[in-house]
């Protein structure tokens, strides 16, 4: 039984940590400019994949799942997925750095 309780003590201590990364990890995302469209994405992007813990997939297609023709050029917005993720994570480390 003391071994159970230990266990959950465990678990609720590395929990409060995880909460607390996940604080600094949106502190940093909401730093970002968000003056356009792109940049609102970048933001976006970030949130989905690292706080919500969002499949590629899901992250593409919340950031242009509207597009008209998002079924046929799913590829491509893939790519273009990646590409901005690539710009975001740029953008945070400058921001991180300063």
């Amino acid at each position: 039984m003391a071994r159970l309780e230990d266990t959950k003590v465990e678990f609720s201590e590395v929990q409060a940590e995880a909460a607390e990364v996940r604080k600094e990890i949106m502190r940093e995302i909401n730093a970002m400019p968000c003056v356009d469209e792109n940049q609102a994405r970048m933001r976006e992007l970030l949130r989905a994949r690292y706080i919500d813990a969002e499949s590629w997939k899901t992250v593409c297609w919340c950031l242009y799942g509207d597009a008209d023709d998002y079924v046929d050029r799913q590829e491509s917005f893939m790519r273009r997925c990646f590409k901005l993720h690539k710009t975001a994570l740029k953008v945070l480390k400058n921001i991180m750095e300063d």
